[in-house]
């Protein structure tokens, strides 16, 4: 069992997922490549019945009422809250590592996409800060059950980067490749 604040995801090689290590200052991988299927299931499952809400429930006018409103959002923001803690709970208590063991010329293909990759995720990471503001106004200026269809899965999102802690990818790439340098 490891606690996500000594482990950062860190990509995949040849389908296995690699992690860092913040204690031994290394990389490890899982030989699992299990992706859970019943997550898919659920979502799937919680999409369709929110748009059929969504679709049921647009000519009602619930949503004027300011109280409706906030405690549709807070009751929102802890429904993600506590998903984020779920998911990453069951993550990271069935996680075995082992050692990442790759020649060099390897190791150094697989840092620069992982690099590339870190490019990408702090662009991506700026996106969803920009949905998330478009699905919060909607949510309490608009009064659009859309709002909250499209804040729950956003902020989701957010704090599972932000809990995994992937932003600071870039950063270990860096140091690994200067490493890698000095060696």
């Amino acid at each position: 069992m490891y606690d996500y604040k000594k482990i950062i995801p860190f990509g995949y090689y040849k389908k296995n997922p690699v992690y860092y290590d913040l204690n031994e200052g290394s990389l490890k991988v899982s030989q699992s490549k299990v992706i859970p299927y019943k997550i898919n299931g659920w979502i799937l499952s919680a999409v369709l019945v929110a748009l059929s809400i969504i679709r049921k429930s647009y000519p009602l006018t619930i949503l004027e009422n300011s109280y409706v409103k906030m405690t549709l959002f807070v009751l929102a923001t802890i429904v993600a809250v506590v998903a984020v803690k779920s998911v990453n709970r069951h993550q990271y208590n069935q996680l075995s590592l082992s050692p990442f063991y790759i020649s060099n010329g390897e190791y150094r293909e697989f840092l620069n996409q992982q690099l590339k990759n870190a490019s990408l995720l702090f662009y991506f990471v700026i996106g969803v800060y920009i949905v998330l503001f478009i699905s919060v106004i909607l949510c309490i200026f608009q009064s659009s059950l859309l709002g909250f269809f499209l804040y729950v899965p956003v902020l989701f999102i957010l704090l599972l980067l932000r809990r995994s802690r992937v932003l600071y990818r870039k950063r270990i790439v860096f140091k690994l490749l200067e490493d890698l340098k000095n060696e």
